[in-house]
């Protein structure tokens, strides 16, 4: 079983899944750390090289190179589900878990690391929560196509859940 976890930047995707991982013996792995160090650079050092289409080609090839009969848990990056067609081959691969954490968590996660994050660069407050408002807007629907939506990170929850599968 291949599990993704899809949601905003900052939804805590990583953190739900290196707990699953461990509550359910499964391996993780987060898509940016993968694409990170099989390209010998940071995804921000990749957006500023080469450019976010770039970047999202690599999102792509990294779900293509997936085997399905593999057992893993993925984070994904949170505009990966957005281009390429990819949360429709997500869903045909795998299970799709959106994690749907409210904007006020995000913001707050966001502002302690912004200098991580290629696409905030440069963003005060205000500007985090008008691009957190454009993008959630701009993506949410396709987040929606998520097999499961759930609104918060209860490990507890997703782990019965996943067992159920």
């Amino acid at each position: 079983m291949v599990l993704f976890l899809i949601g905003f930047m900052g939804s805590g995707k990583s953190y739900t899944g290196r707990h699953l991982s461990a509550q359910l013996n499964i391996p993780f792995i987060d898509m940016d750390d993968a694409i990170e160090k099989q390209q010998g650079k940071s995804v921000s050092q990749i957006f500023e090289e080469e450019g976010e289409y770039f970047f999202r080609a690599l999102e792509h090839q990294f779900l293509l190179d997936i085997d399905p009969e593999e057992s893993q848990i993925i984070a994904t990056g949170g505009g990966a589900p957005c281009y390429h067609d990819n949360m429709e081959l997500m869903n045909s691969i795998g299970t799709t878990i959106f994690i749907d954490t409210p904007k006020e968590k995000i913001a707050k996660r966001l502002a302690k690391g912004i200098h991580r994050r290629p696409l905030l660069t440069g963003m005060n407050e205000l500007d985090l929560e008008f691009f957190y408002d454009k993008k959630m807007e701009e993506r949410r629907p396709i987040y929606e196509m998520a097999n499961f939506h759930i609104q918060h990170q209860d490990i507890e929850v997703l782990s019965k859940l996943i067992q159920a599968l």
